[in-house]
């Protein structure tokens, strides 16, 4: 193949590779979609240059492959398009093994942290994302992308499914220990939890606001927000069911600078997020925020004086580590910076940084697991500058994933 072919493989590769999603999960989606529609527009704007010139040349063989989400319908090939040969795969004898749950080879499989594929061709429309739960695996599809075009779906152990809910219209969000489900659906925010039979069952309802998803669990409160334009989360806000009724007050998070939320600490009683060290004040420096979800959205601690933060944040589970993107360093490339929550807002420092454009997945409290762009896997520790290869039990050879956490 030559370095043309290879560029349009991978620009177009790139457009279908992810299916269409309809909310990403909280500690990724919230400020992510940016960097998705950027990086596409530039894919795309290459690749229709690169084209042109191939027809002038005489024209060159194009071959795709798709893996992973999008926020637009999955492209397929011509019926005559030659699939990509799979690349030889690096020996792995020597390296560390680990599992872990993640939907690969375009999400028509999950991947069992014991290595076992369960095929997903049971469930109707196109599978996106899902969580790990006592009882197997909540997995929502897409059947289209206007509202009410999701649905919900139970993997069980055995590879059967049950389909929890339908006429979905964001998807949903799980609580950390896996028990309780915010949802929108015909024009509610509803909060409900999985019984034992099987079943989801509705705790509380509100009329929903015009533009509005929900986005994370806090303790008691839901955090939903949209994009006003068109890129990553810029608008959020709070239900708190207990409360009763949704009363909308986005203006509130804009009036304390909050610029994004990447989660909840462990015990739900804080968001963590970056807000303006100065709001009101015209200054662009930001701040790592502690945030009230009960209180309208109320910064209650900012810790300054951090890498300025890009798009992406991951707070560990136990709500010991934040990894957040950042352009710590002088050479203008993204790194992850790490930050100790437990001295953050008395005495805030960097504690550590791996060479990561993007965070990936906490596996642990002090390890996380990223995807490389050789489709490789990397384990990074808190405390160590670089990351080790690992081989992930049952992984086919090729495909890009999509993790699934396990909640407790």
């Amino acid at each position: 193949m030559t370095d043309l072919e290879e560029v349009v493989r991978e620009a177009l590769s790139d457009r279908v590779r992810e299916q269409p999603q309809m909310t990403e999960p909280a500690s990724r989606a919230i400020i992510g979609a940016a960097a998705v529609r950027r990086r596409r527009a530039l894919l795309a704007a290459g690749a229709i240059v690169i084209v042109l010139i191939a027809v002038v040349s005489g024209g060159v063989a194009l071959r795709s492959r798709g893996t992973g989400p999008a926020l637009e319908p999955p492209i397929s090939p011509s019926a005559s398009a030659e699939p990509p040969p799979s690349p030889t795969p690096s020996p792995t004898s020597s390296l560390p093994s680990i599992g872990m749950s993640a939907l690969v080879q375009d999400q028509t499989n999950l991947l069992t942290q014991d290595g076992r594929l369960l095929s997903l061709s049971s469930l109707e429309g196109q599978p996106g994302r899902g969580y790990q739960i006592a009882g197997g695996w909540l997995v929502s599809t897409f059947i289209g992308v206007s509202a009410g075009a999701g649905e919900l779906w139970l993997l069980r152990p055995d590879g059967s499914a049950l389909r929890l809910l339908d006429q979905l219209d964001a998807d949903i969000v799980v609580s950390p220990d896996g028990r309780r489900l915010a949802w929108r659906s015909a024009g509610k925010l509803v909060v409900g939890h999985l019984d034992g039979t099987g079943t989801v069952v509705s705790d509380a309802s509100t009329p929903a606001p015009e533009r509005g998803d929900p986005l994370a669990f806090a303790g008691s409160a839901v955090l939903i927000g949209y994009s006003s334009t068109g890129g990553g989360i810029d608008n959020f806000d709070v239900w708190v069911p207990q409360q009763g009724r949704y009363t909308p007050s986005w203006d509130q998070a804009q009036a304390n600078g909050i610029i994004s939320i990447y989660g909840a600490t462990a015990d739900g009683r804080w968001l963590l997020g970056m807000a303006l060290a100065a709001p009101g004040s015209g200054g662009k420096d930001s701040c790592l925020a502690r945030i009230d979800p009960l209180n309208r959205l109320r910064v209650v601690a900012r810790a300054c004086g951090l890498p300025a933060p890009g798009e992406w944040g991951e707070v560990s589970p136990d709500g010991h580590w934040l990894a957040y993107q950042s352009l710590e360093g002088t050479d203008g490339r993204w790194r992850t910076t790490l930050v100790d929550l437990t001295t953050a807002f008395g005495q805030p420092k960097v504690a550590g940084a791996w060479p990561l454009e993007y965070p990936g997945m906490w596996t642990g409290p002090d390890t996380m697991v990223t995807q490389g762009v050789d489709e490789r896997f990397y384990r990074y520790r808190v405390g160590q500058p670089t990351g080790e290869e690992v081989q992930v039990l049952g992984m086919p050879p090729v495909g890009k994933v999509i993790f699934v956490p396990v909640l407790s």
